[in-house]
Parts: structure tokens; sequence; C-alpha cells
């Protein structure tokens, strides 16, 4: 047998040596509790942290929300502003109660064109790009005479096929471009208001399609998506959205209207520069 530890003193010591805690592994294990601490401490921390931001997010939302709702509330007041004083411009030059407003202005009624022709005009609702009413609730659709009669052409070509044309914007007073300009300040979507839109001489028109039922079939976006997929040539349209887009086209221009790239709805009438800006208020017309 190899050498054995003899003495009762001897394993006593050996055990007791065995036994004593190791002082490395002692200085190991106070660094593991150390490092857990401070990890401890460091998501605590951290976890702090972002309930305080995410209570700083939700502040600064807040308060940019009550900005915006006064801007909204400011601008509606303005608008209103405008409207009362275009009122009193056309009171004193005598032209608010004259009815004859193809005499007068040259712009029709849609509806005494074409009384098939669907009427929705989206800003004379909350249901537009500004979520607020531009237009008077009672305003009516207008265009040029002859602007008009070439979307009573388009209408009857289109319910050949079962479809009718919806109007869901015409002729917009210049004043009005200022409004536009305020929320959407790019002449890709919106026109320069000093240098005044085709809507603002009666030669432009906002339109989709509605089948037999009066339901809008399907295009591109919503009207005023202003986004890049608006654009006819978008590359990623459903199959049934680009066939319904240029079947809207191919009426229209047909027709005598010319569409602009960025916006599927909007349709220039081709002699559009022909027209003077006109800049009167809706109530000439009622």
């Amino acid at each position: 047998m190899g050498q054995m530890i003899g003495t009762k003193e001897g394993l006593s010591d050996h055990m007791k040596r065995n036994t004593r805690t190791d002082p490395m592994l002692h200085q190991r294990n106070s660094k593991a509790s150390y490092l857990a601490v401070v990890c401890l401490l460091a998501l605590l921390l951290s976890a702090a942290l972002y309930h305080q931001r995410i209570d700083s997010l939700k502040t600064a939302i807040t308060d940019q929300e009550t900005v915006i709702l006064g801007l909204q509330e400011q601008l509606q007041r303005a608008l209103e502003d405008l409207e009362s004083l275009q009122r009193d411009l056309e009171e004193r030059n005598g032209s608010a109660g004259d009815k004859n407003t193809v005499a007068t202005y040259g712009l029709v009624r849609v509806s005494d064109i074409d009384p098939s022709i669907v009427i929705d005009l989206k800003y004379a609702t909350k249901d537009n790009f500004t979520g607020m009413r531009v237009y008077p609730d009672n305003a009516v659709a207008l265009l040029r005479k002859d602007t008009a009669l070439k979307l009573k052409n388009a209408n009857e070509a289109s319910k050949k096929d079962g479809y009718r044309i919806k109007v869901l914007d015409a002729y917009r007073p210049q004043y009005i471009q200022y409004v536009f300009w305020y929320f959407v300040p790019n002449p890709n979507f919106v026109s320069d208001p000093l240098r005044g839109s085709k809507h603002n001489r009666g030669a432009s028109v906002d339109v989709t399609l509605v089948d037999k039922d009066g339901n809008e079939i399907e295009m591109g976006t919503a009207f005023d998506d202003f986004t890049e997929e608006a654009a006819y040539d978008y590359p990623r349209h459903t199959e049934t959205a680009l066939k319904n887009m240029k079947y809207l086209r191919d009426v229209m221009e047909g027709a005598g209207f010319k569409g602009i790239s960025t916006e599927w709805w909007h349709f220039d009438d081709a002699d559009w520069e022909n027209y003077d800006l006109i800049n009167v208020g809706f109530d000439a017309f009622w």
C-alpha cells in the first residue's frame, strides 16, 4: 500500500486543510456577487430611464396635439374671416346677387349640365387631407361651361360600360389655395397660391368612378393620398386598380382632358389656358 497518514493528528490536519475555504474561490464569489448587483442596478436604472422617456414622449405628443388643435381652430376662424371678407367685397362690387354665373364668371353648375354625374365635394366635408371643412357645406360643383360639357361627354362614355363619373372637387376659389398650401406646401400636389391652380380657373376636376349601385370602384389609392402611390404609373398597383385607372384616364382624355403624373384623380381641361383665375366665393352661385 502507498504511504498513509499515520497519526490522528496528521489526519485531522489534512481534513482541516481540505475543508478550509479557498481564498481564491471566495474572491471569485465576491466578484460574481458584485457584478450581479451592478447588473441589477443597471437594469433598474435603464428601466427607470425608459419609463421616464416614455412619459416625456407622451407629454410631448399631448402638447403637439393641443398645438395642432389650436392651429386648426385658428385656421378655421381665418377661413371664415376670408369668406366674410370675400362676401363684403362682392357686395360692394354689386356681384354677390348676380346669379347669371355664365355671364358673370363663365362658370356653370355641373348638375345643371348633367344631373346624372355624382357630386361629392370632399372639401365641403371633413373627409379630406386637412381634416376640416374648407368649403361651406352647401358649396356647389362648378366648372367652365365648355369644361362641364367635356365632363358630360366623359360621363356618357362611362355610362355605356355601367359606370358614372363622381366629382370630388371642381372650381376652387383662389383664396382657398392658401389653406391647402398651409397644410401641404409641395407643388407636386398643391399649386402655389400666388400662381393659382387650374382649379381656380374652373378648368380642372378631381373625379373617380362609381358602379351602377353608386359604389366607388377600386383605384390606386384613396383621394388626396399625397404619396408616390397616388401616381398613375406607380409600379405596385393591383391589376384591378391599374385597369380602372387606365379606363378612367382613357374616358377623360377621350373627352378633352389631360391627366397628371402624381394624382390619378386629377384632370385638366386641355384648353385651360383660355381661362383666367377666379377668386369668388361659392355664395355667389347660391
